[in-house]
């Protein structure tokens, strides 16, 4: 019985596989369309001023724009 299974299991991730590699040359020419890369930089700066700001006024909740400032840094430099 579990060589049955093993079989199956096997036959199932062995087309996962040649479905992945058949794919694969396509991924790199993928792309999510136009970026607002200026956008990015515009709104990273503002979270950064915002930041800078709530640091100077020792705002008890200082930690709540530090997402938002390292995602759009990370945006912006296209990383994601």
């Amino acid at each position: 019985m579990n060589i049955h299974l093993f079989q199956k299991v096997s036959k199932s991730v062995l087309s996962i596989c040649i479905t992945t590699l058949k794919f694969a040359p396509n991924y790199k020419n993928m792309s999510s369309g136009t970026k607002n890369k200026g956008l990015m930089w515009i709104l990273f700066l503002v979270f950064t001023a915002w930041f800078v700001f709530a640091c100077f006024t020792h705002w008890p909740w200082l930690t709540l724009i530090l997402p938002f400032v390292t995602t759009f840094f990370v945006k912006a430099m296209d990383i994601i």
